[in-house]
């Protein structure tokens, strides 16, 4: 305990001599000058000439006003000098140390509650979530979304993989889409759903609306309630999947307003975990500050409340480099929250720096020319 009032003293000192632009280092400035000159103006003749006027108001035996008049005159006087700066000084330091107190325990006070309004929220959120679940009657434990970029070109695969569980909703159709605005080409698309209750089949169809692939599964006779989580993957081939590089990217104002490549899932059902990762092609380079971005449904306003949580949630973002040396991205949502469309995204490269990385990586994908062998060289010879 003693340790924390040390550190809460050195915090409101250094509160009173960090000089700025706001307030209360003006107010710190203003009293730190009165103080400097009410100390230095006490060894100054002015002071010699109040205390003399004080001595003739306060005393009237004229014996001892001259006795105390000729010792101001003296030499010595110079302690009780010393005492009055010190005092003023402390005086002065007091004021400004209950001045800043009060702003400090107001800011603290302040935090506390923004912290406790934090706390009430994500319990709120974790409620809705079960109340939710228990009210559609059904719920997701995880979605989780791979995407491999193929090649320098932005071919990928995707794949969706979610676990659910059904507690009373009578389930015999699931919707699932797979949206890019710059593919040009879609294929490969396939349904796989494992754990099903003994006696239930699934039949799949696919379509295609816009730039989404919909992916329609209908369940005979109707899902109700499932012992174990069921398992549905999803999945697609889709060319140009990704720009790749940075001057291709436009600002159409579509959900995010920064030159980024991104994946991103919008939650629409009371979600336990949300996983996106993205693998790239050997050799490709991304950067960016935190790769992540969170966004209220699918306008371009930030959610900084949970772009927050996400800040100060242990390995949120997880970048490793595979085995073959590709490089990884992958975004971790726990409790996710309704409404919000959360970002995977990264910075490409500008169009130059990706020729040359492209140039770089077909140059290693062409295999070596073949060595003569001195076998080789000796059938040459013979037959000329």
């Amino acid at each position: 305990m003693p340790a924390v009032y040390w550190a809460i003293f050195k915090e409101i000192n250094k509160s009173i001599f960090r000089f700025g632009r706001d307030k209360a280092s003006l107010v710190s400035l203003i009293g730190t000058l009165i103080a400097l000159g009410g100390a230095v103006a006490s060894f100054s003749k002015a002071f010699d000439t109040v205390v003399k006027y004080i001595v003739g108001l306060l005393i009237s035996d004229q014996r001892v006003k001259d006795l105390l008049v000729t010792a101001i005159s003296r030499e010595f006087h110079v302690w009780p000098k010393i005492v009055t700066a010190l005092s003023i000084l402390v005086v002065f330091y007091l004021i400004l140390f209950s001045y800043h107190a009060f702003r400090f325990s107001v800011k603290m006070k302040k935090r506390a509650d923004e912290e406790n309004e934090e706390k009430q929220r994500q319990a709120s959120s974790s409620d809705y979530r079960g109340s939710l679940a228990a009210a559609i009657g059904l719920k997701f434990q995880h979605s989780r979304y791979f995407y491999e970029i193929l090649d320098f070109d932005g071919n990928a695969k995707m794949m969706r993989d979610e676990a659910f569980s059904v507690t009373g909703l009578r389930l015999h159709h699931l919707v699932r889409m797979s949206s890019s605005t710059c593919a040009e080409g879609r294929s490969g698309e396939f349904v796989k759903v494992e754990g099903l209750p003994a006696g239930v089949h699934y039949d799949p169809s696919f379509q295609m609306r816009g730039t989404s692939k919909i992916f329609n599964i209908y369940f005979a006779p109707a899902l109700e309630r499932t012992a174990t989580p069921v398992t549905l993957r999803t999945g697609e081939d889709i060319q140009r999947s990704f720009l790749m590089y940075r001057e291709a990217i436009q600002l159409d104002g579509w959900s995010l307003d920064e030159p980024l490549e991104s994946v991103s899932h919008m939650v629409v059902d009371a979600t336990e975990l949300v996983e996106m990762t993205v693998t790239f092609p050997l050799g490709y380079q991304v950067t960016e500050r935190s790769f992540y971005r969170v966004r209220y449904d699918a306008s371009q306003t930030p959610h900084t409340q949970e772009e927050k949580r996400l800040h100060e949630t242990p390995e949120v973002v997880k970048p490793d480099t595979l085995p073959d040396g590709r490089f990884r991205l992958t975004l971790s949502v726990p409790n996710p929250v309704m409404g919000l469309r959360y970002f995977l995204c990264w910075l490409p490269p500008k169009k130059v720096d990706f020729e040359a990385l492209k140039t770089t990586s077909i140059s290693k994908e062409k295999p070596a020319p073949e060595k003569p062998t001195s076998e080789k060289l000796n059938a040459e010879k013979s037959a000329s």
